[in-house]
Order: structure tokens, then sequence, then C-alpha cells
């Protein structure tokens, strides 16, 4: 299940992370992007809420010499609902993953086994 409660995650060995804004935005991009959770299509000009993602850095990188805590992947982006969304499950204390599953059929996932939201 993708949704959990957020109850002290170990994110110690994760393939890669993410940071989500507050701010929601016009999408300020060349082309039109979709939305990580639902997959719709945000048009540009449309709001938006930038997902930045990171990794750790890799063995060749740290062989290298370079010195990254993290490294930038490219970014996502959710849609004015599944930002509005992701709002609502964090006020509430849940975690939730992004890419696999969309927003929705994770909070129907997590109905379907008994929880309560």
């Amino acid at each position: 299940m993708s949704l959990y409660c957020d109850s002290g995650y170990d994110y110690d060995d994760v393939d890669w992370w993410w940071y989500l804004p507050a701010d929601e935005a016009p999408l300020a991009t060349k082309r039109s992007r979709k939305c990580c959770s639902c997959k719709e299509k945000i048009s540009v000009g449309d709001v938006a809420r930038k997902v930045q993602r990171f990794r750790p850095p890799t063995e060749f990188e740290e062989e290298r010499g370079i010195a990254y805590d993290e490294v930038q992947m490219a970014d996502w982006y959710l849609c004015e609902t599944c930002g509005d969304l992701s709002d609502a499950l964090r006020e509430v204390g849940f975690c939730y993953s992004l890419g696999d599953q969309s927003l929705k059929e994770q909070i129907r996932e997590y109905r379907e086994e008994g929880g309560v939201l």
C-alpha cells in the first residue's frame, strides 16, 4: 500500500526522494507536462506544482570526487487537483508515493483495506 500514516518512515534505503513546494504557480515550461499522479495533461500557464526529485550519488560519482549529498533528477509536476489532494493528505498526517499510483488510487486502496480518512 502506498498511502500510510506518517510515523517515522526510514528514508535511508530509498532509490530517490522528492520535495513538493507549497506554492502553486502557472506552469512555466516550454511545453506541456503530464501530472505525475493522474497523468492528465498540464498545459503551459495552467496552475501546477513542481516536484523536485533527488537521488543519492552513485559510486561512480563518489569515485570521481564529486561530493554531492543528493543529485537532482528531472522535475515532475502535479496538476492543481492533485496538488490540492496532496495538501489534504499531508494535513491529516499521511504520506504517499508519487509515480506508481495516482493519489486517488492510493486513497481508494487505503479505504478498501479498512482505513478511514
